[in-house]
């Protein structure tokens, strides 16, 4: 027999969790189907400082301590073609003009994905979700946009058509409702894959960098160097899509061919012992057409897939569920402002994704380019002039979703608008129209330095 429901969530990672989670907590009778028993393995172990303020809407911070995961300060790189690291340190943004943030959005957490999506699963039950595990969605009624029904099989075997005044499908790069639409269209220049493992034992970096995720370029791709706790890391080489047939045919050897071309992964693991297989992901970055239909919202990895270069992958997802949680609820209170407010979740989620996006390829287009948006970056960081350049620098790569805010959007403005823009942009018709409209043809040099903002009242 078939219940109704107010909202049904495809999917229990994180982005589901959390929309099953917040939906809950404001008396919404949600149902959560997730496919996998848990605690399942999961790729995207980094975290950033602006899960923060969630973590506490969604009750768990004493849940996320308790598990001890390992903190995580900042992020150290090597690339391009200068072999000297360059770190951003998260701590800075606590003395960054502005107030950009508080000093508990100042750092993250390395996680261990089983344990953590467990945790964020386990929460949303407490809340009040009703959780069906393991549940597999065999089918789906549509109808025209919008969606009549889900035909679920549960954890007893039994198939039961299940029905809800809205559906939030966080079902991850399966993608359920955007696969079936036809709307999910790949980016050519993001067409990556990472194989990766763990070690023990490894020689985890001392003094500021301890902490650090430690990103490494080699010559057709990138490493990463994650530390999950005092004994144990996560390393993965990130290269060409085009490289499957080869990885494929000796998971082994490709990456240890690869790992040997860098300078510093490759001597911190030199003594230490793999635990685990070596396992093959496809990072083909890609977005949905759409993120909202008449009845349903597109959440997380089912929207949208960003390349994992700079860490977005599971905080976007949950700022992603947080603001599809609060538009459905709002059209369940409302069901006059449903339109409206999905178009809403459509637009600002959408942005936020396009400008992180088009962020994380400036960033590869420095291993590329002396002269390129990366280098430009880094000169200015370094400047100790620049403050307020390297503030909206690491601001934006500590995941933090707020910005919009005077002081954040100034420096953004004043540090990115005079790196360059890249050609593909330069001829698009909408950021010549966004261009004009910002009034300001007359970009200034970064080296202007920007006033100092007025004190706060006491």
């Amino acid at each position: 027999m078939s219940e109704r429901w107010d909202a049904i969530v495809i999917g229990g990672g994180p982005a589901g969790s959390t929309a099953g989670s917040l939906l809950a907590k404001a008396g919404r009778r949600v149902l959560v189907l997730e496919k996998a028993p848990f605690p399942r393995h999961h790729i995207g172990e980094s975290l950033l400082p602006g899960l923060s303020p969630l973590f506490k809407r969604l009750g768990v911070v004493g849940d996320l301590r308790r598990a001890k995961f390992f903190v995580k300060t900042g992020g150290s790189y090597l690339w391009g073609r200068s072999r000297a690291p360059w770190s951003i340190t998260f701590a800075d943004l606590e003395e960054a003009p502005g107030y950009m943030v508080g000093r508990d959005e100042t750092w993250a957490w390395h996680v261990e994905r089983a344990r953590f999506d467990e945790l964020l699963l386990n929460a949303a039950r407490r809340r009040g979700a009703v959780v069906r595990q393991p549940a597999s969605v065999l089918d789906v009624a549509l109808s025209g946009g919008r969606v009549d029904g889900l035909s679920v099989r549960g954890p007893d075997g039994r198939t039961r058509t299940e029905r809800a005044a809205l559906y939030l499908d966080a079902s991850g790069q399966a993608g359920l409702l955007a696969s079936r639409l036809g709307w999910r269209r790949f980016d050519g220049q993001l067409r990556n894959m990472a194989v990766y493992t763990y070690y023990e034992g490894a020689r985890l970096f001392t003094g500021p960098r301890r902490n650090h995720i430690f990103i490494e370029n080699i010559e057709d791709g990138w490493v990463w160097f994650i530390p999950l706790s005092e004994r144990r890391v996560s390393v993965g080489v990130v290269t060409s899509l085009s490289n499957a047939p080869q990885a494929r045919a000796g998971l082994e050897a490709f990456f240890l061919a690869r790992l040997a071309r860098t300078k510093e992964a490759s001597a911190r693991t030199a003594k230490a012992r793999r635990v685990e297989p070596f396992r093959l992901e496809r990072d083909w970055s890609y977005r949905s057409r759409r993120f909202a239909g008449e009845n349903f919202l597109l959440l997380g990895d089912a929207a949208a897939f960003i390349d994992p270069l700079l860490s977005y992958g599971v905080t976007l997802a949950m700022h992603s569920a947080e603001l599809a949680a609060d538009c459905a609820d709002g059209a369940l209170a409302a069901p006059a402002k449903r339109e409206a407010l999905f178009a809403h979740y459509d637009a600002a989620h959408g942005a936020r994704f396009d400008e992180l996006r088009d962020f994380t390829k400036f960033f590869y287009d420095g291993n590329r380019r002396r002269e390129s948006y990366f280098w430009k970056a880094r000169r200015i960081a370094d400047h100790a002039k620049n403050r307020y350049a390297k503030a909206a620098f690491t601001f934006l790569v500590s995941g933090h979703p707020h910005w919009d805010s005077l002081y954040a959007r100034g420096y953004f403005k004043r540090f990115f608008s005079p790196l360059g823009v890249p050609a593909r942009l330069r001829r698009d018709r909408r950021f010549l129209a966004a261009l004009a409209a910002s009034g300001r043809p007359d970009l200034a040099l970064i080296d202007d330095p920007l006033p100092e903002p007025r004190k706060r009242a006491a």
